[in-house]
């Protein structure tokens, strides 16, 4: 790569009816500080792809580390709503079979209600024919 030291300080040979000197010199001293004024601005435009490349780096790796994150997010998400759905599920059969035995249990008690109804209507039954029978012998005492 030619540097701009290069050409200020380059030295030609003289030769009769060559080149004016003077006027080579000047034009390669001009070269020379346009050729470093590119130099400068090359430092600073490498400086500024190097800032530019950290960032795309510094950025990807956001990038990448903020989707790690959310399908981590989304996974615990799903586990958590695989757990509330199980336990769910769960608790529905419980409820089930509680239902089942309560419904069990109520119509047991329904059948001991009905057997206490039929036992009290005997009961009636039966002391309506001791009244009357009673009856019948107060009746027979009297007369």
């Amino acid at each position: 790569m030619i540097k701009s030291s290069d050409i200020s300080e380059r030295n030609f040979r003289k030769r009769f009816r060559g080149y004016d000197p003077v006027e080579v010199k000047y034009y390669l001293e001009s070269l020379a500080e346009e050729f470093a004024r590119l130099e400068e601005r090359a430092t600073k435009l490498e400086a500024i792809a190097s800032e530019y490349e950290r960032a795309r780096k510094s950025y990807d790796k956001i990038v990448k580390e903020a989707r790690e994150q959310a399908a981590q997010i989304i996974l615990n998400g799903e586990t958590i709503a695989n757990n509330m759905i199980n336990e769910a599920e769960h608790r529905k059969k419980q409820i089930e079979a509680e239902m089942t035995k309560l419904q069990h249990l109520r119509e047991v008690q329904i059948h001991q209600i009905e057997e206490l109804i039929k036992k009290s209507q005997q009961m009636l039954a039966t002391l309506t024919t001791l009244e009357e029978f009673e009856n019948e012998q107060q009746e027979e005492l009297i007369e």
